[in-house]
């Protein structure tokens, strides 16, 4: 593993981090708009919402693998409460928001950061192109992993009247959550390569190879 790390962040990043994070929190809170103002958004008509795809989850893990543990964990909960909040004030159902079992939503959350840090502990290199790749497969199976959890939940401690407590029921509620899935991995592939060239400090174009060597700082130093 490399004992180099992120330069701190620019206000210029911070900025953009900024723009991505209210992305989330508004593509997280417009299919309740959109159901207050009787649109219809079916997840398996493409055209009528494109669900879960946010840069919510690559955002996690990006963060896990770049920023430091308080600030990841901070950032990332702060984003998905935000989201939560305005679920709530769009919809006007506070159970739609704040369910019983969405603690494991939570935890789930984190594990994405976990699974960022783990991997970024795994490269050999802190280039760019690497970066990419280990945020990828850390997202990759932190989507899995939440497609797979929180239909588990939906199929196990959802009403019977949506799928049947059986085999049948479980293999009808993963059929039709592949559209969330689907987007879920766009999201990953479109948004972690952005999300890491924000948050592990790759040098402008503008910089010359000496300036930006200059600007490299310890692992250690950061990393809390």
């Amino acid at each position: 593993m490399s004992s180099t790390s992120p330069v701190k962040l620019s206000p210029s990043r911070w900025i953009l981090l900024s723009m991505l994070a209210l992305l989330a929190i508004a593509a997280k809170v417009m299919p309740y708009v959109f159901y207050r103002l009787d649109w219809n958004l079916d997840p398996t008509q493409f055209g009528s919402y494109v669900w879960n795809f946010s840069p919510l989850m690559p955002l996690a893990i990006v963060a896990g693998a770049s920023l430091s543990r308080k600030l990841a964990i901070g950032l990332t909960m702060g984003v998905w409460l935000l989201g939560d909040l305005g679920i709530w004030t769009a919809s006007g159902h506070f159970e739609w928001a704040f369910y019983p079992h969405q603690p494991l939503i939570y935890v789930l959350a984190l594990g994405l950061i976990g699974l960022g840090a783990i991997g970024s502990r795994l490269q050999k290199s802190d280039s760019y192109l690497e970066s990419v790749a280990f945020n990828l497969g850390s997202g990759v199976i932190g989507a899995t992993l939440f497609f797979v959890v929180t239909n588990v939940l939906v199929w196990g401690l959802g009403s019977e009247m949506l799928y049947t407590r059986n085999l049948a029921g479980l293999t009808e509620c993963f059929v039709q959550a592949i559209p969330f899935y689907r987007n879920s991995l766009a999201s990953m592939i479109i948004f972690v390569p952005v999300l890491t060239a924000i948050l592990s400090g790759v040098p402008r174009l503008s910089e010359s190879p000496t300036e930006s060597s200059r600007m490299a700082v310890p692992r250690s130093e950061s990393r809390v």
